[in-house]
């Protein structure tokens, strides 16, 4: 069989969620850079002394390939840093899926990522979906961050989410926690968080209900295909729902200790899955096949982009691919082909 594999602006995801959300995708960040992103984060770092300027920062650069969260000095007191790294693209709907790829640089409970949904950057909330390691065995949990809180316990909790019979949401398996066997400073792991729209039973559980959460956790095997692990974590919210002009999504990560810093871990394919968004800074590219080649396209209202093809990532070594306006046409022979789009 023969494999093509779209990487840097363009990551086809053949993903469909449940029958509830549509196989739309759209690669938001490819690791390259992190030019098309905002940073969130705390407010405070001190609870004693909010006047006390944040002593802690947190950067996100990119090698070219993947992005890499750090934090640089230590916390005022005792609120961990936790930021947030957002694109320009919002979302319109409360039926979507988000998801994105982390690594820990240490097996270590403070080396935390993974990713971000339903945020609103100007009230300064969101529910991550993060990863707890710790050695061989790991923690993935979702949570509430708010990051205009003035206590630690505010600043990443359970406040606003239940379990789907209505009662407040714990720190446990069955509810809010997944346990894991998974060292996650070994290889990416990819984390996924969906979002429906409130069913009538979500509604008799919680009158004020937002949103019906789902979380799971896959890693990624040699073929490429995404396998599933542990089971998923299934919550209600009634955190409310954006303006669409401020729901947005993002890579997580948070060096959670107030003493020491240094590498969190890698960040990688912020994607949105199941509803369309405009053209903000990185084009989506689709593949298909025709006979015995590949066809590549992106929208015609992108401009300025070249199809690149490369055999071998060890070499980095990439070739222009001739192209008839936004579509290109590939012979299918190679056992293992990678295309990215570039200006």
């Amino acid at each position: 069989m023969v494999k093509q594999k779209l990487i840097s602006k363009a990551w086809i995801l053949s993903l469909a969620l449940a029958g509830h959300i549509s196989a739309q995708t759209n690669l938001l960040n490819d690791g390259g850079t992190a030019a098309n992103l905002t940073q969130l984060t705390n407010k405070f770092q001190n609870s004693l002394d909010t006047n006390q300027p944040a002593t802690a920062t947190a950067t996100l650069t990119s090698n070219g390939q993947v992005l890499t969260a750090e934090q640089m000095g230590e916390t005022a007191l005792d609120i961990p840093l936790r930021s947030v790294w957002y694109p320009a693209q919002r979302v319109s709907t409360n039926s979507y899926a988000v998801r994105a790829d982390f690594k820990a640089a240490a097996a270590f409970p403070e080396n935390r990522g993974g990713v971000m949904g339903w945020l609103d950057p100007v009230a300064a909330k969101g529910i991550a979906f993060q990863i707890i390691p710790d050695g061989d065995s790991s923690q993935a949990t979702v949570s509430v961050i708010n990051f205009l809180a003035t206590d630690p316990d505010a600043n990443d909790s359970l406040t606003n989410l239940f379990n789907v019979n209505g009662t407040p949401a714990t720190n446990t398996t069955n509810s809010a926690v997944i346990q894991i066997a998974l060292n996650a400073s070994t290889n990416f792991s990819t984390f996924q968080l969906e979002f429906f729209a409130p069913t009538d039973a979500d509604r008799a559980a919680v009158s004020n209900v937002t949103a019906h959460v789902v979380a799971k956790l896959f890693r990624t095997e040699t073929n490429n295909t995404l396998i599933q692990i542990g089971p998923c974590i299934e919550l209600l919210t009634d955190l409310p729902m954006q303006p669409a002009a401020n729901h947005a999504v993002g890579y997580f990560a948070s060096f959670d200790a107030i003493f020491g810093g240094g590498e969190i871990g890698d960040l990688d394919n912020l994607t949105l899955i199941g509803v369309d968004v405009p053209f903000v800074g990185s084009p989506t590219l689709t593949i298909s096949r025709s006979a015995s080649d590949v066809v590549l396209s992106w929208a015609n209202s992108v401009t300025g982009f070249s199809l690149q093809a490369n055999t071998d990532l060890g070499t980095g070594t990439w070739t222009t691919v001739p192209s008839s306006g936004n579509t290109a046409t590939v012979p299918a022979t190679n056992p293992m082909q990678y295309f990215r789009l570039v200006r």
